[in-house]
């Protein structure tokens, strides 16, 4: 017989899943109870300190050879083992473009070295944040998979536009600041971008 479930419960329930990501120990078979019981675990865990680390550590490790989870871990993460921190909130990109697999999104391949690194860490069965994970679960560290969802550097470089991004007509509108931008001009459909202009927007 399968439980009902209000909104609440649903919501709850939802992020105790997630808790089954990011909490060591979770593993495992799981139904409405036990994911709560992680839920209830995860809100009460003690957070002294949380790491925001913005993934930039995967641009540094792309530069060293050989290829090695812990060439990346050594760039922020392995001498916070025994440290105050709890938490590490790790991010892989800007929106839609990531340094992880996955086959709703693209590889974000544009820094130098970066593309190849990732090749290497796909043919050893992992990526950057497969590593953290992993290496978060081994030392009893609570990880949160971050992004940067509303961050600009893609609106200013090029080689940050992923195809997502470019929306209906080839028009690329996330993140961008201004509607009267060129790239409007060059990419869009003008009866569009003709009522693009008559739009407050904001970022």
């Amino acid at each position: 017989m399968t439980d009902s479930f209000d909104r609440r419960t649903f919501v709850k329930t939802i992020g105790a899943g997630v808790c089954f990501m990011v909490l060591p120990g979770c593993a495992g078979a799981f139904n409405k109870t036990s994911l709560l019981a992680a839920r209830k675990k995860a809100a009460r865990r003690r957070r002294r300190i949380i790491m925001n680390n913005d993934g930039n550590n995967t641009r540094a490790a792309a530069t060293e050879r050989p290829v090695t989870p812990e060439n990346l871990l050594n760039k922020r993460t392995t001498d916070l083992v025994g440290s105050q921190v709890d938490s590490i909130f790790y991010c892989t990109g800007v929106f839609n473009y990531y340094f992880h697999r996955s086959e709703e999104s693209e590889l974000l391949v544009s820094h130098e070295g970066v593309a190849e690194y990732l090749k290497l860490l796909s043919e050893m069965g992992t990526d950057p944040l497969g590593i953290m994970v992993d290496f978060c679960h081994k030392n009893d560290l609570e990880v949160f998979w971050s992004m940067r969802m509303n961050d600009t550097h893609d609106s200013g470089n090029p080689l940050l536009f992923c195809q997502w991004k470019a929306g209906v007509d080839g028009i690329y509108t996330f993140n961008r600041f201004d509607p009267k931008d060129p790239i409007f001009r060059e990419l869009g459909d003008p009866g569009l971008l003709e009522r693009l202009e008559r739009i407050d927007q904001t970022a």
